[in-house]
């Protein structure tokens, strides 16, 4: 019989992480499979509290900080066969727990499988955010069919279930990458993990589903501005660089050509843009700038300079 285990990492959100547990309880009662759930609490001692959690919920003090950390002690202290991490701030919707073991049954190929995670806004959402910003988010839906990623797909932290065998094989999360606390928004320690793994061992089951809560400190255009920095700093240090230094100088050139002229300074990149098309283009920018600001804006690397 398949046992699972779930897994929420917590970093001093004691206001928010019930939600969480309470849909888990929710949608594991009467299971009929074994079930663990740990809560893992990642905040820092001097600042952590007790904190009531449901019957059925296991506390796991983390006292080294790190999203990584907490989940890789998550993994060791874990029994079941199948380990899924939800975030604090995501809420199981009805049908989780059959919708991801049927997942596991129907593709027994599939090591990781990760479900569909839908923005839960805390009012209307901006008319500056696009859905291309919802990747930051953790937020995915890649249609409704059960299968291997397509390339450029991914899936969250936020919401993925792996085999236990996995870590086994190809050992936990690279504790350099991902959250520390709230002193960075490093991330990429899922891709990097999964990086290790067959592409075609990675899974996107549609029917597996929670809903991601946005809290309004992330629905403004500064956060998204630093939540790009940090996602090429992650690139870089995850070894997933996505473009080059001559597609990014090439990127960042057209991008710069396309706007008015009073716009083409540095201090277009802090300015609040207008509407989502400039918006998008002004994190494009961003981006652009930080893989440049990599390699320390190498004529060499971006193929600027002549041999012979």
């Amino acid at each position: 019989m398949t046992s699972v285990s779930f897994i929420v990492c917590t970093y001093d959100r004691y206001d928010i992480v019930d939600v969480a547990l309470n849909s888990i309880i929710v949608e594991t009662a009467g299971a009929g499979y074994p079930v663990e759930i740990l809560l893992v609490d990642n905040t820092p001692p001097a600042r952590r509290r007790d904190i009531e959690v449901p019957d059925g919920v296991t506390v796991l003090p983390c006292d080294r900080s790190g999203l990584a950390v907490a989940r890789n002690a998550g993994i060791a202290a874990s029994t079941g066969d199948i380990v899924v991490f939800v975030d604090d701030d995501a809420e199981l919707q009805p049908g989780y727990l059959a919708a991801l073991l049927s997942g596991f049954r129907t593709a027994p190929e599939a090591q990781v499988i990760g479900g569909r995670t839908l923005p839960v806004f805390p009012d209307e959402r901006p008319a500056w955010f696009s859905d291309r910003l919802l990747g930051y988010l953790s937020c995915i839906d890649w249609g409704d069919t059960l299968r291997p990623l397509k390339p450029g797909e991914f899936v969250v932290g936020a919401n993925i279930a792996f085999r236990r065998s996995v870590f086994d094989r190809f050992g936990g999360f690279n504790e350099s990458l991902g959250r520390i606390g709230t002193a960075s928004l490093l991330s990429n320690e899922e891709s990097e993990l999964l990086g290790r793994l067959p592409r075609d061992a990675v899974f996107y089951n549609p029917r597996q589903v929670v809903g991601h809560h946005i809290p309004p400190s992330r629905l403004q255009q500064a956060w998204f501005r630093k939540r790009v920095v940090w996602q090429a700093v992650s690139d870089v240090l995850g070894g997933m660089r996505y473009m080059d230094d001559k597609a990014a100088l090439q990127s960042f050139g057209e991008i710069q050509a396309a706007l008015d002229p009073s716009k083409r300074g540095l201090g277009f990149l802090m300015q609040d843009a207008e509407d989502a098309v400039a918006f998008d283009r002004q994190l494009k920018l961003v981006y652009c700038l930080m893989m440049l600001s990599a390699n320390g804006f190498d004529a060499h690397t971006a193929g600027l300079t002549s041999h012979g």
